[in-house]
């Protein structure tokens, strides 16, 4: 068993079952029980913990939604919870000491108004900050729904500028330098659909935002002048964005205040990807949870 656990991180599990001449189901279960006893002897602390991000993951029909917590600072996975919401953070909140919630300082999550219920239930002292990694796909998604109205206005002559554009729309500036097929594309489509332009422009102007803040006041005024040309700009999706995002502009400038980053949730849903990969879709949510702690723990040994 220890021999097997040994590989299981460099490894998938089909080719673990091949060396070993044994069952997936056996690899899975080694490496289960000995990361079990590793996270026994060093346990999760929630004392002392001032910054915290909360993100949500699919992971299948079978298992549905969790709820991953991570310490804001070290990127530490402190817990998963089954479910999504106000369902799946109550009861890692309901964990805590009265002390250990008192002691959290910002919270970072998306804008669902779960989230944000749990928060200020839960931890009344802490200020919530919204992630730019979730403005940004929200930015996104609205260029999308964009995208897709204009391809059913389209006559045909149009349509061919629109088709296998998704990408080059999504894409940042800097991933299309080298592209320049790409980038002579989108530069046509741009020209000739107004809306989509407007829509790319807008998605462009608030990465601008997060890449070059220089102090809270200009921010705050970036911020506001783009809510205002969102909900003027006679796109459905920006005009909708734009109203909730004025109301929880707070939240968005909080980010700027305490410095939480989105590469800890990035960097999460990476790694979820390659152990899901690895196990061919995530069966145990604890055991994902252990495989976290691993490599999220400093203190979590590699191996027994």
């Amino acid at each position: 068993m220890e021999t097997i656990v040994l590989f299981h991180r460099d490894c998938a599990e089909s080719l673990l079952a091949k060396i070993f001449n044994v069952s997936e189901s056996t690899v899975r279960r080694s490496v289960h029980e000995v990361l079990k006893r590793s996270h026994h002897k060093h346990p999760v602390n929630l004392n002392n913990r001032r910054s915290l991000i909360i993100d949500e993951n699919h992971l299948g029909k079978k298992i549905g939604y969790i709820t991953c917590i991570m310490d804001g600072i070290n990127g530490e996975e402190l817990g998963i919870e089954q479910g999504k919401g106000l369902e799946g953070i109550s009861n890692f909140f309901k964990r805590m000491t009265i002390e250990q919630r008192e002691a959290v300082r910002v919270v970072s999550i998306d804008r669902g108004n779960a989230f944000q219920s749990a928060v200020l239930t839960y931890l009344p002292k802490a200020a919530i900050t919204f992630d730019p990694f979730h403005i940004i796909k929200n930015i996104n998604d609205a260029v999308s729904k964009v995208r897709c109205e204009q391809w059913r206005l389209a006559d045909k002559d149009n349509k061919k500028y629109i088709k296998n554009s998704r990408f080059l729309l999504l894409s940042s500036k800097e991933k299309l330098e080298n592209n320049a097929k790409g980038k002579t594309k989108l530069q046509e489509l741009l020209a000739v659909n107004q809306p989509i332009n407007t829509a790319y422009m807008l998605k462009e102007n608030m990465r601008d935002i997060y890449h070059s803040h220089t102090s809270m006041e200009e921010t705050a005024n970036r911020l506001s002048q783009w809510i205002e040309l969102a909900a003027s700009s006679g796109l459905a999706a920006f005009k909708v964005l734009a109203r909730t995002l004025e109301k929880q502009l707070g939240g968005i400038m909080n980010f700027f205040k305490f410095g939480l980053t989105s590469a800890a949730i990035e960097g999460l849903n990476s790694r979820i990807a390659r152990i899901s990969s690895k196990m061919r879709g995530v069966v145990s949510p604890t055991l994902l949870f252990y495989k976290l702690r691993e490599l999220t723990c400093p203190e979590f040994p590699q191996m027994l």
